[in-house]
């Protein structure tokens, strides 16, 4: 979301980053349920605790995020915390990427 303003003049920037911004909440709606799935997957079927191990993650990111993006900016710069965000977008994705679905069982007769 800051790259515009590097790069652009900033009537332009400000369009941009409102583009930008708007995208934030849709990829939350997509990443929730998809998230959720991969939780529900590795959670055994009759145990309640992965969704609300889910619940629990997102809401304790929603504090700690902001409040630790805040200390970020104020400690050590204006771009510090986008590429804490990049970071945590890396690994996540990098954890994501790595899990396959379960391989079908063969019957056998």
């Amino acid at each position: 979301m800051p790259l515009p303003a590097a790069i652009l003049p900033p009537s332009a920037a400000i369009v941009v980053f409102i583009v930008f911004l708007t995208l934030v909440p849709v990829g939350t709606a997509l990443l929730f349920p998809a998230s959720t799935s991969l939780v529900s997957q590795r959670v055994p079927r009759m145990s309640w605790a992965g969704d609300g191990s889910a619940a629990d993650a997102a809401g304790i990111a929603s504090i700690v995020g902001p409040v630790g993006a805040t200390f970020a900016f104020d400690q050590f710069g204006h771009g510090v915390p986008f590429l804490i965000a990049a970071l945590v977008v890396a690994v996540a994705g990098r954890m994501a990427f790595r899990e396959r679905p379960d391989q079908p069982v063969a019957a056998t007769a």
